[in-house]
């Protein structure tokens, strides 16, 4: 007899008007199980009712005492490459929508002779998006639940059922602003983690004044576009605006002979590369001292002016076009046939726009002069002004976005924004008396700033590196005997410098330390080493 063998719990269901009984295996299965044993749908969210009830996928289903008179009834979802999308009413809210805080930007219209003519699909997988129809009519009453929407036709409809290789390559995350730790109406598509495109989403407006046509949605969308090109390496991004209601493929004017190339069929054996996105990073050396360059944007044109701000673009094409899902799907492929270049961080480089900061706005702009760069120290620069370049994204959290910086002498430092000055404060109090290193709170593009110096983080070779691990201990006891415990500690959160040949760390992200007395002092070492994986 087998002991392990699962025991069978019968659950009554309902599925296309048909009642039956199936059984699923143990009573820790879930909604879904039972889903996959009547449709060979993906794992969804909210597919199944009982009493009226919308229920999750890992909600235990043995106990909601199903009967053949009351079973858990589940829903069907249309093929979206058959049905295209399903309709959706408005309600609770108007269809005004939030002007963008970017500058304007033009758009001119043309014909998009990109589309694949034949594209290889199931047409047999279940929409997300009409087994909630189904379920229910398809409301929004915000701009946030229109996001949601559009990440699942793009995330569990479009790239699911067209499969390999977008699949195993493609995925969609919300986005989160250039200077603030919030997420906003962007979605990012991804190719093996790397953007190559982006999602701009508004809600509808009115007639007389169409969100897809303002010139600072359309600003917003030509900033994403910039971002992906400068900080990421894709060569041609590429970008949609969509109310849901209308759809538009968009792109930077420079990118117009690969935008508007034929694209070649579509095959599931075609296979998207892995692009080389690399950051080239060394630890800095704290005893070295470089010389830097000089150089000015003063005196000349800012490179993000109005008259250049531009972006080549489709006229709209309705939610009902037979054609919408085809037009998407080969957005999605152009973007992913885009060369991607490592970005490079040893030089300024003119010819190449940047993030140019200033106390109270921002804009694209260029050096007009190539010349190497130099990691300050733990001395800061004078900063007798406050503009910056932004040389590379760094990340962001729920206190802040992270960017390395350099000033107009290339000297490089991180800066955090956040728009709490009183926890940068806090922050840079940390940095000056615990790892005895310049940090300041500056006023920048309208928020705050946190300039700190640049650290190599940590990677897991540098965490196997027995050295390291040793310098590593030293930080956490130096953070603990000053009387804080870093409360949120991750290995990301470990950065690398030396003096010499002798490896240094640091602790940072500090906004989340908790303050501890002397008889503390051990069991904050203790807790933080376990944090981090690493033995005493």
């Amino acid at each position: 007899m087998d002991r392990y063998r699962s025991i069978k719990y019968p659950v009554w269901v309902k599925y296309n008007g048909e009642v039956s009984k199936i059984l699923v295996e143990d009573e820790e299965s879930i909604v879904n199980q039972c889903w996959e044993k009547i449709s060979a749908n993906s794992r969804v969210k909210q597919t199944a009712k009982f009493n009226g009830r919308s229920l999750d996928y890992e909600e235990k289903v043995v106990s909601l005492n199903t009967t053949e008179d009351n079973p858990m009834e589940f829903f069907k979802g249309d093929n979206i490459m058959a049905h295209g999308l399903p309709p959706m009413t408005q309600c609770g809210c108007n269809s005004a929508y939030t002007t963008p805080d970017h500058d304007p930007a033009k758009l001119i219209e043309c014909n998009w002779p990109s589309r694949i003519e034949r594209v290889k699909i199931t047409g047999k997988r279940q929409s997300l998006l009409w087994m909630e129809h189904n379920m229910h009519n398809l409301t929004w009453s915000s701009e946030g639940c229109l996001v949601q929407y559009v990440r699942r036709i793009f995330l569990y409809d479009i790239i699911v059922e067209v499969g390999m290789p977008f699949l195993e390559s493609l995925e969609c995350e919300e986005e989160m602003s250039l200077f603030d730790p919030q997420r906003i109406n962007i979605i990012a598509i991804r190719m093996f983690g790397v953007p190559i495109g982006v999602v701009v989403v508004k809600k509808p407006g009115s007639s007389s004044r169409r969100s897809l046509d303002d010139e600072k949605v359309i600003g917003q969308i030509y900033d994403y576009l910039k971002y992906i090109k400068t900080y990421t390496g894709s060569r041609h991004p590429i970008g949609i605006l969509t109310s849901y209601y209308n759809w538009r493929v968009v792109w930077l004017s420079e990118s117009n002979g690969f935008a508007s190339s034929p694209t070649p069929s579509y095959h599931h054996s075609s296979g998207v590369r892995n692009p080389s996105y690399k950051i080239t990073t060394e630890v800095p050396d704290w005893s070295k001292s470089q010389e830097a360059f000089v150089c000015s944007v003063y005196g000349q044109q800012s490179s993000g002016s109005f008259a250049e701000r531009k972006l080549i673009g489709t006229p709209l094409i309705k939610w009902n076009d037979p054609d919408l899902l085809h037009f998407l799907i080969s957005a999605l492929f152009k973007m992913t046939l885009s060369p991607v270049d490592s970005v490079q961080l040893s030089t300024f480089d003119k010819g190449r726009s940047y993030i140019y900061v200033r106390k109270e706005e921002w804009s694209w702009d260029e050096p007009t002069q190539e010349g190497s760069l130099r990691y300050c120290d733990n001395r800061l620069p004078q900063f007798q002004n406050v503009d910056l370049f932004l040389l590379a994204d760094l990340g962001g959290g729920a206190d802040g976005r992270v960017w390395l910086a350099a000033t107009m002498k290339g000297e490089v430092f991180v800066i955090k924004f956040s728009k709490d000055e009183v926890i940068l404060e806090q922050e840079a109090d940390i940095w000056k008396r615990v790892w005895r290193c310049d940090a300041r709170v500056l006023r920048l593009n309208g928020r705050y700033g946190l300039a700190m110096p640049w650290v190599k983080p940590c990677d897991e070779a540098d965490f196997e590196n027995k050295e390291i691990q040793e310098a590593i201990k030293e930080s956490v006891r130096t953070l603990a005997s000053a009387g804080y415990r870093h409360d949120d500690l991750r290995r990301r959160h470990v950065g690398l410098y030396k003096t010499g040949s002798v490896y240094k760390a640091v602790l940072f992200d500090l906004a989340h330390v908790l303050s501890v007395n002397k008889e503390a002092v051990e069991e904050s070492v203790v807790i933080m080493m376990k944090d981090l994986s690493i033995n005493l």
